[in-house]
């Protein structure tokens, strides 16, 4: 029997044997649809906004410490995501004395742009270089300043950081994603 023939029956033997009785991980449950509708219909969040390169509005979505902050986070969300789906996150980040901003990307949640499309990458480092400038601007150079991002955030803080050199930020924290890029030559990560 080839290599060939021995893959694929290997394949198929897993397929079947490991994946029959398992529910799907891209079904969702009616019990996380009702918790995600409560997470996006949260209501009394500071939205600001404010104009990319080109014009359009961009949304961020502002959850501040009670105490005196120890840094700016700003966040950027996965593919088909919106800012607010991250609420939870940013109340423990906050809760532990952090200012997040959470950016809806061009065309999700309240930003403008087409519903749902993908920018190119180009266009997605632009609007976050406008970004890190816009919440540099209210925040002050007086901070520490945290770049993070989920999924497709990953990328586009990568993607950023290897584009415009002179955002400097102070850590950078990737949750589940990457890149082929790389940030050797990146001095603007202390």
């Amino acid at each position: 029997m080839s290599k060939l023939n021995r893959i694929f029956i290997l394949t198929l033997l897993a397929i079947f044997t490991g994946c029959a009785n398992r529910i799907s991980i891209l079904e969702i449950s009616d019990e996380d649809i009702k918790y995600f509708n409560t997470i996006i219909e949260r209501s009394g969040e500071e939205i600001r906004f404010f104009t990319s390169y080109d014009n359009t509005s961009l949304a961020c979505t502002i959850i501040h410490p009670e105490k005196p902050s120890q840094g700016v986070i700003l966040f950027i969300h996965g593919i088909g995501a919106r800012a607010n789906l991250y609420l939870p996150l940013a109340d423990e980040l906050a809760a532990n004395g952090y200012t997040i901003y959470l950016l809806d990307i061009r065309g999700h949640g309240y930003s403008q742009g087409v519903k749902g499309h993908m920018p190119t990458g180009d266009t997605m480092a632009k609007d976050i270089k406008h970004f890190y400038e816009y919440v540099f601007r209210v925040e002050g150079n007086n901070q520490h300043y945290i770049a993070m991002g989920h999924s497709l955030g990953t990328y586009v803080w990568i993607n950023t950081l290897v584009s415009y050199q002179d955002i400097n930020i102070d850590a950078l924290i990737l949750i589940s994603g990457g890149s082929i890029n790389t940030l050797n030559n990146n001095n603007g990560i202390k």
